[in-house]
C-alpha cells in the first residue's frame, strides 16, 4: 500500500496532476498538498 501511494503522489507531482472522481452528484477533486498556499501545507 505504502509503496503505491508513493509512486502515485510521486507521479502525481512529476506531472502536474490531480484525481477526480464522482461520488454521486458531487465531483471531488484531489491535488497534492503543493498546490496549496503555503500556510495550508
Amino acid at each position: 500500500y505504502e509503496r503505491d501511494y508513493k509512486k502515485l503522489v510521486e507521479n502525481m507531482l512529476t506531472n502536474d496532476l490531480a484525481l477526480k472522481a464522482n461520488v454521486g452528484s458531487v465531483e471531488l477533486l484531489i491535488f497534492t498538498s503543493d498546490q496549496l498556499p503555503d500556510n495550508s501545507q
